[in-house]
């Protein structure tokens, strides 16, 4: 098994978590594509609120 999760409770953390050297990053989202579904659903909530209001 790989480390240990924190001293109080010591929950043996697996193999492949502990290194994460396999985890292929030009996989996951970009940091801009995160940003523009919050900005964007985040604008929708606003656009929905004031029309429900207004």
């Amino acid at each position: 098994m790989g480390a240990i999760c924190g001293k109080k409770y010591m929950i043996q953390v697996p193999e492949h978590v502990a290194n994460q050297e396999d985890i292929d990053e030009s996989k996951l989202p970009n940091f801009w594509t995160i940003m523009e579904t919050l900005v964007g659903c985040a604008g929708f909530v606003v656009a929905l609120i004031i029309s429900l209001f207004a």
